[in-house]
């Protein structure tokens, strides 16, 4: 959350979301948001403790070697942030 690129895209997003707590998908221009697209992803967390990409940017799937959409956050982590990112995901 420290890049000058996060600040900008959650600043969008809290901008669009209008006080809901994530806004309506036909809310989302990707024409604003172009240059982050390749690096940005959506997590669905209806189940906080399992939390799978929705969308995924080329570069992130790139740097996996794999399209990531589909597949589960978590496991790309260790078990000690895993606890602490599925504890985020539930606050949210």
């Amino acid at each position: 959350m420290k890049h000058k690129s996060s600040y900008l895209l959650v600043g969008y997003w809290s901008r669009i979301r209008k006080g809901r707590d994530v806004p309506d998908q036909t809310d989302i221009d990707p024409r604003v948001i172009k240059r982050f697209l390749s690096s940005t992803f959506i997590l669905n967390c209806e189940n906080p403790g399992r939390p799978i990409y929705r969308l995924a940017g080329t570069e992130l799937c790139e740097r996996f070697g794999f399209e990531l959409k589909g597949t589960s956050f978590l496991a790309h982590w260790d078990p000690r942030s895993c606890l602490s990112l599925t504890s985020l995901l539930h606050q949210g």
